[in-house]
Protein backbone atom coordinates (compact mmCIF):
# COMPACT_ATOMS: atom_id res chain seq x y z
CA UNK A 1 0.00 0.00 0.00
CA UNK A 2 1.50 3.50 -0.77
CA UNK A 3 1.95 5.67 1.81
CA UNK A 4 0.34 8.84 2.35
CA UNK A 5 1.95 12.04 1.56
CA UNK A 6 2.87 14.59 5.27
CA UNK A 7 0.65 17.39 5.72
CA UNK A 8 2.69 20.49 6.04
CA UNK A 9 -0.02 22.00 7.95
CA UNK A 10 0.06 19.10 10.69
CA UNK A 11 3.90 19.72 10.86
CA UNK A 12 3.46 23.43 11.47
CA UNK A 13 0.61 23.28 13.62
CA UNK A 14 2.27 20.85 16.18
CA UNK A 15 5.52 22.79 15.69
CA UNK A 16 3.52 25.67 16.89
CA UNK A 17 1.38 24.63 19.64
CA UNK A 18 4.40 23.23 21.05
CA UNK A 19 6.63 26.68 20.62
CA UNK A 20 3.62 28.39 21.64
CA UNK A 21 3.20 26.40 25.40
CA UNK A 22 7.43 27.10 25.57
CA UNK A 23 7.84 22.97 25.34
CA UNK A 24 11.18 21.59 23.92
CA UNK A 25 11.47 18.94 21.19
CA UNK A 26 12.59 16.66 23.91
CA UNK A 27 10.41 17.40 26.75
CA UNK A 28 6.90 17.11 24.07
CA UNK A 29 8.76 13.87 22.78
CA UNK A 30 9.32 12.63 26.37
CA UNK A 31 5.99 13.22 27.76
CA UNK A 32 4.17 11.94 24.54
CA UNK A 33 6.45 8.64 25.06
CA UNK A 34 8.05 9.16 21.39
CA UNK A 35 11.70 9.26 20.44
CA UNK A 36 12.98 12.93 19.73
CA UNK A 37 14.12 11.65 15.89
CA UNK A 38 10.15 10.79 15.47
CA UNK A 39 8.62 14.21 16.55
CA UNK A 40 11.78 16.10 14.79
CA UNK A 41 9.97 13.69 11.45
CA UNK A 42 6.96 14.84 12.44
CA UNK A 43 7.59 18.83 12.58
CA UNK A 44 9.38 18.90 9.66
CA UNK A 45 6.33 16.45 7.62
CA UNK A 46 8.76 14.11 7.11
CA UNK A 47 6.55 11.19 6.75
CA UNK A 48 3.16 10.04 7.80
CA UNK A 49 2.63 9.24 11.99
CA UNK A 50 0.65 6.92 13.00
CA UNK A 51 -2.67 7.47 14.66
CA UNK A 52 -1.03 6.45 17.53
CA UNK A 53 1.61 8.97 17.68
CA UNK A 54 -0.65 11.89 16.73
CA UNK A 55 -3.06 10.93 19.74
CA UNK A 56 0.28 10.65 22.52
CA UNK A 57 1.13 13.91 20.72
CA UNK A 58 -2.12 15.53 21.02
CA UNK A 59 -1.83 14.22 24.81
CA UNK A 60 1.11 15.07 25.39
CA UNK A 61 0.01 19.37 24.07
CA UNK A 62 -3.15 19.08 26.45
CA UNK A 63 -5.42 18.10 23.38
CA UNK A 64 -7.07 15.72 22.31
CA UNK A 65 -6.77 13.97 18.25
CA UNK A 66 -9.95 15.93 17.34
CA UNK A 67 -8.48 18.99 18.96
CA UNK A 68 -5.34 18.37 16.86
CA UNK A 69 -7.18 17.87 13.48
CA UNK A 70 -9.36 21.13 14.22
CA UNK A 71 -5.74 22.87 14.94
CA UNK A 72 -4.08 22.22 11.88
CA UNK A 73 -8.04 22.57 9.80
CA UNK A 74 -8.07 25.98 11.41
CA UNK A 75 -3.91 26.93 10.18
CA UNK A 76 -5.44 25.71 6.82
CA UNK A 77 -8.39 27.99 6.37
CA UNK A 78 -6.10 31.35 7.98
CA UNK A 79 -3.07 30.23 5.72
CA UNK A 80 -0.81 29.15 7.79
CA UNK A 81 0.43 26.41 6.31
CA UNK A 82 4.29 27.48 6.84
CA UNK A 83 6.03 28.55 9.83
CA UNK A 84 6.42 32.20 9.01
CA UNK A 85 3.97 34.08 10.73
CA UNK A 86 1.29 31.87 11.73
CA UNK A 87 1.42 31.33 16.00
CA UNK A 88 -1.25 29.65 17.93
CA UNK A 89 -2.78 29.77 21.33
CA UNK A 90 -2.94 26.23 22.01
CA UNK A 91 -5.44 26.20 25.21
CA UNK A 92 -7.68 28.61 22.77
CA UNK A 93 -6.49 27.17 19.11
CA UNK A 94 -7.11 30.38 17.63
CA UNK A 95 -4.49 32.50 15.41
CA UNK A 96 -2.94 34.85 17.60
CA UNK A 97 -2.67 36.99 14.50
CA UNK A 98 -5.21 37.38 11.80
CA UNK A 99 -3.68 37.62 7.91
Amino acid sequence: MPRSKPDPALAATVRRLREGQGITREALALEAGITTGSLARLELGYGSPSWDTLGRVAAALGLSVVGLVGAVEDAVAWGGTSHAGFDYVASKRRPTRFP
